[in-house]
């Protein structure tokens, strides 16, 4: 919770923002092949400051109010016989309530994904992904947009091992004035693997 006053009589500044967050996260040890997770949050913001309306310099107050929820989950399924393959379903939304007089606006955001992720060789995978994106205002339609996007592709990857002797941080002992010398830890600029 963040709260904030200026009782000075120029500027009366009086702000307030609050927030309780959720998340859950599921993974469990007999069911390899799902993990879940979900984030909710649910924020206000009260905000009050004077100040001076132009060109004839009278006196008004700025209010903003807002009451929102924010939520995000997602669920990982491998798929069975394929190794490395993978379907994963997510998605966000935030809404808002908006006050009517102080200056903010209902709102409504949704954001779904679907993706699914086949391997073909080693190495080799082929992605295939949908994405949607809503966005409204009740009380502003025109500034709405919904889209829906198809995304595929390849995606290739280099697997490499990192063998005992190639670490890519080293610790070793200095061997200058005899064994008190304080150790010394190596890091290599650019580790090859």
């Amino acid at each position: 919770m963040l709260d904030n006053q200026n009782p000075a009589p120029d500027i009366r500044l009086d702000f307030r923002s609050q927030s309780i967050a959720l998340t859950l996260y599921w993974t469990p040890d007999k069911l390899k092949w799902v993990s879940l997770m979900a984030e909710y949050d649910r924020s206000t913001l009260r905000s009050n400051i004077d100040y001076l309306s132009v060109p004839f310099y009278i006196p008004a107050v700025s209010a903003y109010r807002d009451n929102s929820h924010t939520g995000t989950s997602a669920a990982d399924f491998t798929l069975p016989g394929m190794k490395g393959g993978k379907l994963t379903v997510c998605g966000s939304f935030y809404i808002s309530a908006g006050f009517e007089g102080a200056e903010s606006r209902p709102t409504r955001y949704y954001q779904p994904l679907a993706r699914l992720s086949l391997p073909i060789v080693k190495n080799v995978s082929w992605n295939i992904e949908w994405q949607y994106y809503g966005f409204g205002e009740p009380f502003y339609i025109y500034e709405g947009f919904r889209t829906h996007i198809f995304t595929t592709g390849f995606r290739i990857t280099r697997s490499h091992e990192i063998s005992r002797d190639r670490r890519p941080f080293a610790l070793t002992r200095a061997r200058s004035r005899g064994p008190s010398a304080a150790p010394q830890v190596s890091v290599p600029i650019m580790q090859r693997f």
